[in-house]
């Protein structure tokens, strides 16, 4: 059985990191990362032999943008038809609204696999992607903790993120080698989104004056987060806390500053639905130190319940 260098590597990434999952949803958008990811899946499948799903997003109709709307229509019949070839269990979502910003896809995304009730959602974000996410986040704000763009928990689903070590032009020489003719997103060239900014103009001017640039800064990104989630798993207390989902009053007020800050970090960071940022923490923070016994507010896209004996944080 003969795989390409892309094949060969993604088959390592699952053998070490995923051994232990064989039932998966593909987040598919007809992109250049995600089919590259779906198409190579196929080709390695007989030797994982993974229950391989397919999902869609449809971010809905638009009819002010033609363009747009056609690619999103054509988006999903190419999935489908994709799947179809493949003989590949496919589901798709579509918005009953246009969704513009990247907050709102971002939500119906969350939400539409929310409902699929699959564990296990995989997507083709990579090595720049990765870039991109952190620079916005540090230009925003953010501490340490939220210093993070991984695998990731959210309620009643988890996203996986296997071509974080794959540069992007591993990713086109992949889609050339097999022939593969995905589409690519319009919004994608509109420089009015801070992320579209940050690739199109900070990260090409970037390479232009220092080639490479790309490549080592996400390898430092990389080598930054390995070191804090290093930290995170070593926290087992805080890190239970989190997957239940609350935290013992008592705890919280044993807490000094700055282990307030880290610890309200480390949950926006796995159980928020949406970026965050340093400001948000400090909203926590001062909202959970009010003095009321009871209390209930909305912060970051979680839902936080303070009472006499712990505090719940769950997503809206």
């Amino acid at each position: 059985m003969s795989f390409s260098a892309f094949e060969h590597k993604l088959l390592k990434v699952f053998k070490e990191d995923y051994s232990k999952i064989n039932k998966i949803w593909v987040s598919c958008s007809f992109g250049e990362d995600s089919l590259s990811l779906l198409n190579a899946l196929i080709k390695i499948n007989p030797v994982l032999k993974l229950d391989l799903k397919v999902v869609h997003i449809h971010h809905g109709e638009n009819n002010e943008d033609l363009d747009l709307n056609t690619y999103r229509d054509k988006a999903l019949k190419e999935t489908e038809l994709f799947c179809k070839e493949n003989g590949l269990n496919f589901k798709f979502f579509k918005s009953s609204k246009n969704l513009i910003s990247e907050e709102e896809c971002r939500e119906f995304r969350f939400q539409s696999y929310k409902e699929l009730e699959a564990p296990n959602i995989f997507t083709g974000h990579h090595k720049q992607d990765l870039v991109e996410t952190l620079m916005m986040k540090m230009i925003r704000g953010v501490g340490l903790q939220g210093f993070y763009f991984g695998d990731k928990v959210f309620e009643g689903f988890k996203i996986f993120r296997p071509l974080l070590g794959f540069d992007k032009k591993e990713i086109l020489a992949e889609i050339n080698l097999q022939a593969l003719k995905p589409l690519k997103d319009p919004t994608n060239f509109k420089d009015d989104y801070l992320r579209n900014w940050i690739r199109n103009s900070w990260l090409k001017t970037l390479e232009e004056k220092r080639a490479g640039s790309i490549k080592s800064l996400g390898e430092s990104l990389v080598n930054i987060q390995s070191t804090i989630n290093q930290s995170r798993v070593s926290d087992f207390q805080e890190a239970s806390y989190i997957e239940d989902s609350s935290l013992p009053l008592s705890q919280w007020l044993s807490y000094s500053s700055s282990k307030k800050k880290e610890v309200i970090a480390m949950i926006l960071s796995s159980k928020s639905p949406q970026s965050f940022t340093s400001g948000q923490v400090s909203e926590v923070i001062k909202q959970l130190d009010l003095l009321q016994k009871e209390h209930r507010f909305k912060v970051a896209g979680l839902l936080w319940e303070k009472s006499l004996e712990k505090i719940r944080f769950v997503e809206l």
